[in-house]
């Protein structure tokens, strides 16, 4: 190319094309002696011929006068994809199609030097084209990828996409279920939009559309980025029917504003009337419907009814059961009201002792409630399968309930467990063995062994363990004797009990099964060897005799090894059964982590706090009113 700009005319006198190498500026007077002197007088582009006079740092070519091509009964025609403003195209791709209008009239046309350029009615007339395009035939093609655009002073012209580079062999993605449909894309890329419709035609996607994904997918990403294009509905099954208890039971307490607490108001004895609605039962929901992204219904599962005779007991009658579920639980007679830990009703009339449980009265053990007066004397038995109210206290007897436990009195100290699977609620225990559902003290708790799966409520615990599934709330911990104190909370003591002996299990079972792997793989080997020796034999001078001996120990070494495969089998499912209990202990043990141990006013040294299976914390000091909790698996206040 010359290195001074040079003025030229295309073939067909359409355009007039200035050329000028890198670094040139050219001034306005000299531009117009160029244009006079290529005699360049029709079309001139003003805003062109304005950048030309401004310098840049690479040749260009710029077109500064576009002519008026003569007029035909040939016309080209965009192609259906590519009509509308700024369509995506690539290269290769057919844009347009030359056809013939016969009513269409003809019409001479202006060269860019002022010549008439004649029209011809036969003959295919010439057009004037942009970047990215070429003539092939009666066709144009693209020669580039980029937007499709009409053009100033050109038909049409092919300009950059700022939205980068189209993605066109883009694979639209979906769930196994039908549920999600979506695409990824690389950075600086998009997908034309007629190739989404394309993709979720092809798909059958129909439902759920993103619109504003789409839009994003359109408009093109910067970086690397998977979007979903459409989300179904998943079915939502129907609510099981559920019973709704209208009796409280709970042995309530409530704080005094000096920390204390007061359990006057505490009624563990629910006495109803004949009649009296108990519980109701909801009728089991239909569940909402669901739709895949092809338009497809997804039906629910109906809940299902809720079983009344698993709620209903002694003293309790099943009242307008419908066909839905819904109905109700009714007392069949004045009594005392019962919930065992099942969830089952009962309404029993209440045992009364008059007195202490002594030598008068003997030991008691009654499926009804239990009311005593008096004291419950040392070496006797008071059962229970519903509450226990003792006006007195407990000496060194044996007391279990299947309800709620109350004592007015203490629980002395002594040798025999007192037990509930309900609450507790007493003034005062000292050295004893405690288990029940909640423990609520109003004074102190001294010296005893406490396993709660509720939890723990006490003036003071001094000395002993109390181990809780929730938190336990107390005023004080330890004493000045600084005696040692183990306060946990966030463990069930029966999860415990049963973590322990999975792990113990484990212990055993793991050997035992490296054993017999050795024992399996012994076996098998020595059925093989068999086999092969029979083989073998059988091929050679022997006696029937031995053959048939040889063949016997053959098979009886395969049953060995049948045997020993079962027995392997059975062990393995029982390890994995095994490890799969204490995966759901660890979990709960997790979950312990919110549990608290609560102090309101002092702790001294020998406390010793843990909260879940492995974070403790012992005091080598006191303090004051605090909350021990986890923090990054440690315990702080």
């Amino acid at each position: 190319m010359p290195l001074e700009p040079q003025l030229f005319l295309t073939d067909d006198r359409l355009r007039a094309i200035l050329h000028i190498p890198a670094g040139i500026m050219l001034d306005l007077p000299r531009l117009r002696a160029m244009v006079a002197e290529a005699k360049v007088c029709v079309g001139l582009r003003s805003q062109v011929l304005q950048e030309a006079t401004q310098v840049s740092d690479s040749d260009r070519d710029l077109v500064i006068a576009v002519g008026d091509p003569p007029r035909s009964p040939w016309f080209w025609r965009l192609r259906p994809e590519c009509q509308g403003n700024l369509r995506s195209v690539e290269p290769g791709q057919v844009i347009a199609d030359q056809v013939c209008d016969e009513a269409r009239s003809c019409a001479d046309g202006l060269s860019v030097d002022g010549k008439v350029l004649p029209s011809k009615r036969d003959e295919i007339c010439d057009v004037i084209l942009g970047a990215g395009l070429a003539r092939q035939g009666n066709e144009l093609q693209a020669t580039a990828e980029g937007l499709l655009k009409a053009g100033q002073g050109v038909l049409w012209e092919i300009v950059e996409d700022p939205r980068g580079k189209a993605k066109r062999d883009a694979i639209l993605f979906t769930s196994d279920d039908m549920h999600s449909a979506w695409v990824r894309l690389e950075p600086g890329s998009f997908i034309p939009m007629e190739i989404i419709q394309r993709l979720l035609a092809e798909k059958g996607v129909v439902y759920g559309l993103i619109p504003d994904a789409i839009n994003i997918i359109a408009k093109g990403v910067q970086t690397a980025q998977t979007i979903e294009l459409a989300r179904g509905i998943y079915a939502q099954d129907g609510e099981n029917g559920a019973i709704e208890f209208l009796i409280d039971d709970r042995i309530n307490y409530e704080v005094r504003e000096d920390g204390t607490f007061d359990f006057r108001a505490a009624n563990p004895i629910c006495e109803v009337q004949r009649d009296q609605v108990l519980a109701r039962f909801t009728a089991p929901g239909q569940g909402t419907p669901g739709m895949t992204i092809r338009g497809q219904r997804l039906e629910p599962k109906a809940g299902k009814p809720c079983d009344p005779n698993r709620f209903c007991g002694e003293g309790v009658r099943i009242v307008n059961i419908g066909d839905d579920g819904a109905g109700e639980l009714h007392s069949e007679k004045n009594g005392v009201y019962n919930k065992l830990v099942t969830g089952k009703i009962q309404v029993k009339e209440q045992v009364i002792i008059d007195g202490d449980v002594d030598m008068k009265s003997g030991n008691v053990e009654t499926e009804y409630p239990i009311r005593i007066t008096g004291d419950i004397k040392s070496g006797f038995i008071v059962k229970s399968n519903c509450d226990i109210v003792v006006d007195g206290s407990i000496e060194d007897a044996r007391v279990s309930a299947q309800g709620n436990l109350q004592v007015k009195g203490g629980i002395l100290p002594g040798q025999n467990r007192v037990k509930a699977h309900g609450d507790i609620q007493a003034r005062f225990i000292e050295g004893r063995h405690i288990k029940a559902r909640s423990l609520l003290v109003s004074s102190s708790i001294r010296h005893c062994t406490v396993y709660s799966t509720g939890e723990v409520v006490a003036q003071e615990i001094i000395g002993g363990q109390v181990v809780a599934a929730e938190n336990i709330v107390i005023k004080q911990a330890g004493d000045e004797m600084e005696q040692r104190t183990v306060l946990q909370a966030g463990v069930d003591p029966m999860q415990q009990s049963q973590f322990d002996e999975a792990i113990e299990s484990k212990q055993r079972l793991e050997p035992e099964l490296a054993r017999k792997k050795d024992a399996l793989k012994a076996a098998v080997n020595n059925a093989n060897q068999l086999a092969k020796k029979a083989t073998q034999l059988t091929s050679q001078s022997v006696s029937p005799k031995h053959l048939k001996k040889v063949a016997q120990e053959g098979r009886e070494a395969l049953e060995r090894s049948r045997a020993l495969r079962q027995e392997l089998e059975a062990l393995q499912a029982r390890l994995a059964a095994i490890e799969v209990d204490i995966g759901n202990y660890e979990n709960a043990s997790s979950r312990s982590a919110k549990c608290t141990v609560q102090v309101g006013s002092a702790y001294y040294p020998g406390v010793e706090v843990r909260i879940g299976r492995h974070a403790r914390k012992r005091m080598v000091g006191g303090g004051g009113a605090c909350i021990f909790r986890i923090e990054g698996g440690v315990i702080v206040h």
